[in-house]
């Protein structure tokens, strides 16, 4: 059985598999860069005095990852290695003609795909940032949803970003303050937020393409959740368009209250939308729906609180505040 080890990348822990491999380059597999992390043992058969050169290269990125002169024979250890200084900017074939290479003497390959470790390195070092186009897609198609299409290749990142100021208000007799905070969403770990948090629109949507949704035209503007029971999952579904859709076309496709019942797959399937992006939350029933309902909405207060603890005690005392970051 092969020992695992827990890798953390783009925010989530990780189980990847260990163990060895020997490299085969007529083999279908495909390894993952978390197995050829270190460098591996390396052998061939040759004369103690003839000098030989080892280039370890990504033919996908044109990417040098080891480039080893001057070998005595077989012997890596006696060997010099290149200065990382410009090598990637070059071709191989460039770095071949700069060389005293002469001879191609032996070949072998390994075919890689991406996994959390090569992905998170590749953020953690600022290179590029590939963690939602890794993370969503494999944890969207676990979710069964009808408007989901069978089949999508999200090929764009949504970052969410809420940034709340600080609010207090009054549910059920007791006082709730909410420092300022910030939540960036975290689809992976099915990330259940206060609905306190994601109440208003500011927050920050990037794609990676640069995209804006100030630029757009808003046809309903931000409404933060407001779960009636249970837990509800909310999404940011981003769709590539065909065309551009007049925002008068929305009420075919929504019942009288110009929100509900809303036919995202009638809309999609009319309009050629394509699924490129996404990314989603969890909220659920807490004190700050129950605040709206009652103080804004004009719910009955006994109904809402009726399973609150301490309910309606609480309401002849002095209330002390409970502070949420």
């Amino acid at each position: 059985m092969e020992e695992l080890s827990t890798v953390n990348a783009c925010k989530n822990d990780f189980s990847l598999p260990g163990g060895s491999l020997e490299v085969d380059p007529l083999s279908p597999t495909v390894n993952h860069g978390w197995q050829l992390r270190n460098l591996p043992a390396m052998k061939w058969t040759a004369a103690p005095s003839d000098y030989f050169t080892l280039v370890l290269y990504d033919i996908g990125f044109t990417y040098l990852h080891a480039l080893y002169v001057n070998i005595p024979g077989s012997n890596i250890t006696k060997a010099d290695t290149h200065s990382d200084k410009g090598l990637n900017k070059k071709p191989l074939e460039t770095l071949h003609n700069e060389s005293n290479f002469y001879d191609l003497k032996s070949i072998s390959w390994v075919r890689v795909s991406a996994d959390p470790f090569s992905i998170g390195r590749l953020e953690k070092e600022h290179q590029v940032n590939n963690c939602p186009l890794m993370n969503t897609p494999e944890a969207l198609q676990h979710q069964d949803r009808p408007f989901l299409p069978h089949h999508f290749n999200l090929n764009m990142s949504v970052d969410v970003t809420y940034s709340p100021s600080a609010i207090t208000f009054t549910s059920c007799c007791k006082t709730y303050a909410y420092r300022e905070t910030s939540v960036e969403l975290n689809p992976i770990g099915n990330m259940t937020v206060k609905t306190a948090h994601v109440r208003s629109s500011l927050f920050s949507s990037q794609q990676v393409l640069r995209g804006n949704v100030n630029d757009g035209v808003t046809v309903r503007e931000y409404r933060g959740p407001q779960p009636s029971s249970g837990v509800h999952t909310y999404y940011f579904l981003l769709y590539l368009q065909s065309s551009r859709i007049s925002p008068s076309v929305i009420s075919n496709y929504t019942t009288s209250c110009t929100r509900c019942l809303f036919d995202i797959n009638g809309f999609t399937t009319d309009h050629g939308l394509k699924l490129t992006g996404a990314t989603w939350f969890r909220a659920e029933y807490d004190e700050y729906v129950r605040h709206q309902r009652v103080d804004e909405s004009g719910k009955d207060e006994a109904a809402e609180c009726a399973k609150e603890p301490q309910y309606p005690q609480s309401c002849s005392g002095v209330s002390i505040p409970h502070i949420i970051g």
